[in-house]
């Protein structure tokens, strides 16, 4: 609060919001710094394609296969076998058949072809494989 100093006895009652105001520029900028750095999904080297068609996925299950062989149900890491029943879950919860699919491109082909034959086989009628924007310089 602000008061003048002097001889009145006027009360001054505004509020001093310029404290304020540097607390949220300082937290804005702490935000736009780390946004960014945050990671979402797994961290595979996606191939590149020419054509690409943005399609916004809310709700959609993300599939992916690391250049190990690693395979991850959205971020968290699952094995094969056990793959097909949680594909099967989501169906149902769902009611969607639809999966984005991404795999490094240095993984395995007979990885690939496995974890999709997986898709299919638990009721996945569409499976869209995401990949990068292939730039004008490459």
């Amino acid at each position: 609060m602000g008061a003048k100093v002097g001889g009145g006895s006027e009360f001054n009652s505004e509020p001093n919001v310029i404290p304020l105001t540097d607390i949220l520029l300082v937290l804005l900028i702490i935000f736009m710094v780390i946004t960014p750095m945050l990671k979402k999904g797994v961290d595979v080297k996606l191939p590149e394609a020419k054509y690409v068609k943005n399609e916004p996925g809310k709700g959609i299950v993300t599939v992916s296969v690391k250049k190990d062989g690693t395979v991850y149900y959205n971020a968290t890491p699952i094995d094969l076998d056990k793959l097909e029943d949680k594909i099967m879950e989501y169906i149902e919860q769902k009611n969607q058949n639809k999966v984005f699919f991404k795999a490094d491109e240095e993984t395995d082909y007979g990885k690939v072809v496995d974890v999709i034959k997986i898709l299919k086989n638990s009721g996945i009628e569409i499976v869209s494989i995401i990949t990068e924007k292939k730039t004008k310089t490459q």
